[in-house]
């Protein structure tokens, strides 16, 4: 093996650090060698963590692959219920999806699929470190903190800007709407560029509540094969739940149409198996169709992207008129929609 190990167990507080020997190691022992030629045999039963040390690969990356002994069997597992399928379908041709049998191996499949990513999420939680903020007895939030430099950063920036380039000088004018004081606009950089408060005010009282709004659906959407949105899950997936790459960037499109595209795209992502190994990999395309479709789409709609919403808040702000919420939607399905159409049948039809 290229890949070392770094095992500890139960029996001992000495972790095992050697080369996997694949051949002598079976479903319910690990065989490895270590650096002094010793082989250590461990009961997988024992293992309370495992992991791959950093190693190099192509291109000169270090990579760290973690794969605590509760996961790999939940992994494997998955994997045996994938072949339970596979194997309905090889044995019985067409797939006669009223077969009780099929749909057992199908939700068990799913099941599986579900189980191994929120492993996955509580270990990447429990694997962060940063800030730990207790909600209750029961739960705690972990703030890493590259966000907590990256959010200072931002509030820094902000700050400077103002201290900076302040804002101006404002007085009423006839008509009771605010504008520069005399002189500002030959002094003041915001002043000279007509810049209000007024279009951020506005998308950030439309976005916070969008928020709001999309938590419900979005939890509809990972509850599965279990929620109200089932359909939606079984459409981007074929009858052995294999990916349909097509379908996986149009329902992902749609969705970040109207909700925010991050987390719109973690939902299908999870649904396609949420092992960024495999995405990155043998499922690359799957991948690309949901970022495309998380990323593209948003231009359909005025809140599909905070920006397109800014500009329209900017412009009507200067007397410039601006399509209604379904007058915009209109221009992007005449002009967008064939593009997209086009790209899911270059890149996604398989």
């Amino acid at each position: 093996e290229l890949k070392g190990l770094i095992v500890k167990t139960d029996q001992s507080d000495t972790p095992i650090q050697g080369a996997l020997v694949r051949a002598e190691t079976t479903d319910k022992q690990l065989v490895i060698k270590q650096a002094d030629g010793t082989k250590a045999t461990v009961l997988i039963e024992t293992i309370t963590s495992r992991k791959t040390p950093p190693i190099a690969v192509e291109g000169g990356e270090d990579i760290t692959a973690i794969a605590p002994s509760e996961l790999h069997k939940d992994e494997e597992a998955m994997k045996d219920a994938k072949k339970a399928l596979n194997l309905y379908r090889d044995e019985n041709g067409n797939v006669n999806v009223n077969d009780p049998k099929y749909q057992m191996d199908r939700d068990a499949h799913f099941a599986a699929v579900k189980k191994v990513n929120a492993l996955r999420g509580k270990i990447s939680h429990d694997e962060n470190t940063g800030l730990h903020i207790t909600v209750d007895e029961h739960n705690q939030v972990t703030v890493p903190f590259a966000n907590l430099v990256r959010d200072g950063l931002m509030i820094l920036i902000a700050l400077a800007s103002l201290w900076y380039t302040p804002m101006y000088r404002t007085e009423k004018d006839d008509h009771g709407h605010e504008v520069p004081a005399p002189g500002e606009e030959e002094n003041n950089l915001r002043a000279a560029n007509g810049y209000t408060w007024e279009p951020i005010l506005e998308v950030a009282k439309l976005f916070i509540a969008i928020f709001i709004c999309m938590i419900p659906a979005l939890k509809i959407l990972q509850a599965g094969v279990d929620g109200e949105l089932k359909s939606v899950i079984l459409a981007v997936q074929n009858s052995t739940n294999d990916p349909v790459n097509m379908m996986y960037f149009w329902f992902t499109g749609v969705l970040s149409s109207f909700l925010d595209n991050a987390p719109t795209y973690v939902v299908f992502f999870n649904t396609a198996g949420g092992d960024p190994t495999s995405l990155m990999g043998e499922m690359a395309q799957t991948l690309l169709a949901i970022s495309c479709g998380a990323v593209f789409m948003g231009a359909n709609t005025y809140i599909g992207n905070a920006p397109n919403f800014m500009v329209k808040a900017i412009a009507e702000e200067n007397g410039v008129k601006m399509p209604s919420f379904f007058g915009y939607m209109a221009w992007s399905v005449c002009i967008l929609i064939p593009v997209f159409i086009i790209v899911g049948f270059v890149y996604f039809v398989s």
